[in-house]
């Protein structure tokens, strides 16, 4: 790792290298590993889903494996999953949307979702889990209508969350193309249509991020290639553009310490700028991450935040002899800083398009990824933790952001808040992962200084956030409750 001194906005930011210990976890060069995809659960064990290719054109043999990687036993262990179909194997397109997805209950279970060829003309959806011990795979759903890129997330009370996306098809062409949400409810799939996404929609990888309500935020590159957003507003499902000059490719979104939703995403599919979005209210704000960065192929960055509330993405892009690396980027009161991760010589280090990059509750940063050598020879898996949790540190910076007006604070059991005009107020208390796990207050406040009684019996130690919503203006604070 190196130091890197960057220009950036008309400030020069430094960011002190951060040491990564790398661990390669396959070995095999007659094998192929790509497209991780990984979890954390909630002990901090990683579980990363992956897909294993073999390939002997000899005697004209492909083979593709489903698998999990896990270390929740002390040491790396292998889980296969199911064998694909060798259909699944000729349809496959690296640089679209991740085929399947995964997420772990509190209870450390694992749960899969993907689709696979039926046959060499239709597609099903399948879920997987290894409560059991062992997978045990069950078909969703078993119609004439295409099921493709499954997206799944499990929300704090372990109720499985499913969106995807359904193919209505009429002589082998899609008549429409909808976007489905899935749940099951007393041993039961229930399925419903909830935004149609129309027919020239082509497949540009999606994210999706639960909300506070429990429900799907789905973030996508629409027909007129914006990024945009399906979500459950009061009146039903509905569909916001949320850029409106710039093209929107590869979001990647999550729930943020306040409960607000986050989200990064590139503006082209070769040389793109990076742009970070948060949600304040109901208006998206957008900034700066990166830019003319050199994506061409295998395009992904991954977004999460740290113990104190700060955004951390991770992305591959190409350098100048067209050998691929991992950036960093974290979010400091000043701006952006950016620090390379990896700088390995004729090999390339790729993120597939799914989540290969999260951050731990103690603050130490875990992403898997693609180390695959010259002239494609060989793909293994890789997964790197950070030596030390992520802080970034940053020495000469310029362009500071505008002060907040409005005050936010936890003191001797009370919050302590200011307003800088009167109005309606919301406060919130939630966990490291997002989680709200307190109403505090709300009601109209005139401007000046209030302070109200922070009452957590019955809330657990650990690291905590608190989010003031006007609607104007938004607040956090970070308070710990240690007894």
């Amino acid at each position: 790792m190196k130091k890197m001194a960057l220009i950036l906005a008309g400030g020069v930011i430094l960011l002190s290298a951060t040491q990564w210990q790398e661990k390669l976890l396959t070995d095999d060069p007659q094998h192929y590993y790509v497209l991780p995809s990984m979890v954390l659960d909630d002990e901090g064990y990683v579980h990363i889903l992956y897909l294993e290719m073999f390939e002997d054109w000899e005697v004209d043999t492909v083979a593709f494996w489903l698998k999990v990687s896990s270390n929740e036993t002390g040491r790396w262990i292998s889980k296969e999953i199911t064998r694909l179909s060798e259909s699944f194997y000729w349809n496959l397109d690296l640089e679209m949307q991740i085929p399947y997805s995964i997420d772990v209950d509190s209870k450390g279970n694992t749960y899969v979702a993907y689709f696979d060829f039926v046959g060499e003309e239709e597609t099903r959806l399948f879920f997987a889990t290894d409560s059991g011990g062992e997978f045990i795979v069950d078909t969703l759903i078993e119609n004439d209508n295409w099921q493709v890129f499954p997206m799944l997330e499990i929300d704090n009370q372990d109720n499985v969350k499913l969106v995807y996306i359904e193919a209505v098809m009429v002589d082998e062409e899609p008549a429409e193309i909808n976007l489905c949400y899935g749940r099951f409810d007393g041993g039961f799939f229930y399925t419903e249509d909830i935004w149609e996404l129309g027919v020239d929609f082509e497949g540009y990888p999606m994210d999706m991020a639960l909300g506070l309500s429990g429900f799907p935020n789905v973030f996508y590159t629409n027909e007129d290639y914006k990024l945009s957003r399906v979500y459950r507003g009061s009146s039903g499902w509905q569909s916001e553009g949320l850029t409106k000059t710039t093209e929107g490719y590869m979001p990647s979104a999550c729930l943020g310490p306040g409960g607000d939703l986050y989200l990064t995403y590139i503006t082209d599919v070769e040389v793109a700028d990076i742009f970070f979005m948060r949600e304040e209210g109901s208006v998206w704000q957008g900034e700066l991450v990166a830019d003319s960065v050199d994506f061409d192929w295998y395009l992904s960055s991954s977004l999460s935040f740290n113990p104190d509330g700060i955004p951390y993405l991770v992305w591959s892009s190409a350098d100048e002899d067209w050998y691929y690396d991992i950036h960093m980027a974290a979010r400091c009161d000043t701006g952006w800083v950016l620090e390379q991760v990896t700088t390995t010589p004729i090999a390339d280090e790729l993120f597939g398009t799914g989540h290969c990059f999260t951050i731990d509750s103690a603050g130490y940063g875990h992403m898997t990824y693609m180390c695959i050598g010259d002239y494609s020879e060989t793909a293994q898996l890789m997964y790197a933790k950070t030596t030390e949790p992520l802080e970034p540190e940053e020495v000469i910076a310029e362009n500071h952001i505008q002060p907040n007006p409005v005050g936010l604070s936890v003191r001797n059991g009370h919050v302590h808040f200011s307003l800088p005009g009167a109005g309606r107020v919301s406060i919130d208390a939630f966990d490291a992962c997002g989680r709200r796990v307190k109403h505090v207050l709300s009601g109209f406040y005139d401007a000046g200084e209030h302070q109200s009684p922070l009452e957590l019996s019955g809330i657990p130690n650990g690291v905590y956030f608190i989010r003031l919503q006007t609607e104007e203006h938004s607040a956090r604070a970070k308070f710990v409750i240690s007894r």
